[in-house]
């Protein structure tokens, strides 16, 4: 027998974060809040990091959230990814993925992907 559970609903009120939204809208970017940020809001815990998924290029739409605050950026091209810092925030930015690996290696060979890819 399987129960049903409401969904949890997170008010997000960050000014940083609706801000972040906006600037997805405006560049018709689909980006997801994923990770910590989400589990602590969900546990009330204080959030400062906040993880940002983005299909397509997250390093281009970092880069125009860098510039939109007039901040700086830190790129990881190998990995597709980026950390632009906010005033007391961390975003970090990664565009969906895959991922394939060398046998003798724990590094991952990271792909452009789908949002079906990267929930792998």
């Amino acid at each position: 027998m399987s129960t049903q559970r409401d969904p949890i609903r997170i008010s997000i009120t960050d000014p940083v974060l609706i801000r972040v939204a906006a600037l997805a809208e405006e560049r018709g970017v689909d980006a997801y809040v994923v990770g910590g940020y989400v589990r602590d809001a969900v546990m009330g815990r204080p959030r400062t990091d906040i993880d940002i998924t983005v299909v397509g290029d997250a390093i281009e739409f970092a880069r125009f959230v860098a510039e939109s605050f007039h901040t700086t950026i830190i790129e990881y091209k190998q990995y597709r990814t980026a950390m632009v810092p906010v005033r007391d925030h961390h975003l970090e930015f990664v565009g969906t993925r895959s991922e394939s690996y060398e046998t003798d290696s724990r590094n991952p060979i990271v792909h452009e992907g789908t949002l079906q890819d990267d929930l792998r």
